[in-house]
């Protein structure tokens, strides 16, 4: 078994990511295209769009763990190749599955419940929505 990434390595390889990031777009003559709000209140460069693109996608693969994350409805709209991994599925196979089909069946009920909780609007104390 592969011995696990300390936090420190962790850190590590996301700041030598982010380096390497931005080394290539620096290398990169791109012209801006306005394609929405920045954080900033000004316009979204392309550049700006791809560079946290590609940041979100190197930190995904570089996760020790599985990740994934589901939409409303329980399907799968991204994850790190470490699910496929774990579960044997396929990127092909896993949009197809329900996030719940990821737990053995005595779990799932309780999971379901949990989703269900923390996808609901808040309550207020007396139990009012």
């Amino acid at each position: 078994m592969a011995r696990r990434p300390t936090y420190e390595e962790l850190v590590a390889r996301v700041e030598s990511l982010e380096n390497a990031l931005r080394a290539s777009e620096n290398e990169r003559a791109s012209v801006p295209v306005e394609t929405g709000e920045s954080r900033g209140g000004g316009k979204a460069t392309e550049a700006e769009l791809r560079r946290e693109r590609d940041f979100s996608d190197a930190v995904l693969r570089n996760l020790p763990g599985s990740f994934y994350v589901f939409g409303m409805d329980g399907v799968l709209i991204r994850w790190n190749r470490r699910l496929e991994e774990v579960t044997g599925y396929s990127g092909e196979e896993i949009p197809r599955r329900n996030a719940i089909d990821f737990f053995p069946r005595r779990h799932q009920l309780r999971v379901a419940e949990r989703v269900e909780t923390v996808s609901s609007p808040p309550t207020a104390t007396d139990g009012s929505r």
